[in-house]
């Protein structure tokens, strides 16, 4: 019943965000075209020029996986932030269909700005130039990291008043998990394990978890109002 307001009044929230994140994922191909004009200006200039755009879509990926924290962390501490969260208590919208409109506009956006970044690289890399391939890329560990870090974001921020904080858990999180996993691979007696294999599925189960718990999370919390009664 509420689902297109809803819809409407998130995409709101997000679209400074969204702002941000497209100039964010311009730089690279800003700095692959300075890069470019001024090799084919000096005495050293090379053929395949356009593989410095192949490097900016490669990079973009990773800079939109960390962009993921942002947008999962702005869901619920968003509106705590701007305190729209206490006047939104107050109205006759049942929970269930709050939370889902986060998650589907939470979800749509990550879901769309990965599928151009990767698509772009993809696209690029057949063009036949030299660079960066589709085989430098570990998809799998990609595809682990961003599930945990819009996971740990998204439970951050159904428990935290501030979308920086839900954002940095989202990404310090996958980074101390990798970390600790590379240090416990270097035991000799474990050391023939897959460890790959082991991050990704233990990143895809736990971002999971805590997304299902950010859903709880939020329709258990109660939104107090700090407004002082006159």
């Amino acid at each position: 019943m509420y689902m297109r307001a809803l819809m409407w009044k998130d995409f709101r929230q997000q679209r400074p965000l969204l702002v941000a994140s497209g100039i964010f994922l311009l730089v690279p191909y800003a700095i692959a075209a300075v890069i470019a004009i001024v090799n084919q200006l000096g005495p050293f200039a090379v053929e395949e020029w356009p593989r410095f755009f192949i490097g900016a879509a490669l990079a973009d990926i990773p800079i939109a996986g960390l962009l993921i924290g942002f947008f999962a962390g702005n869901a619920f501490a968003g509106e705590r932030a701007d305190q729209s969260a206490e006047f939104l208590a107050y109205l006759p919208i049942p929970r269930n269909e709050a939370v889902a409109s986060k998650a589907v506009l939470t979800i749509g956006i990550v879901a769309v700005m990965m599928t151009a970044c990767m698509g772009i690289f993809l696209a690029m890399t057949t063009s036949g130039f030299t660079g960066p391939r589709s085989t430098d890329v570990p998809w799998g560990i990609l595809t682990g990291t961003c599930v945990l870090i819009l996971g740990v974001a998204w439970l951050g921020s159904s428990l935290a008043s501030s979308g920086t904080y839900a954002a940095a858990a989202g990404i310090a999180i996958p980074l101390s998990f990798g970390a600790i996993l590379g240090t416990i691979s270097e035991m000799n007696v474990i050391a023939t394990w897959n460890w790959g294999t082991i991050y990704v599925v233990s990143s895809i189960v736990l971002g999971l978890l805590a997304f299902v718990a950010g859903v709880v999370c939020y329709l258990r919390r109660f939104e107090p109002c700090s407004c002082s009664e006159s």
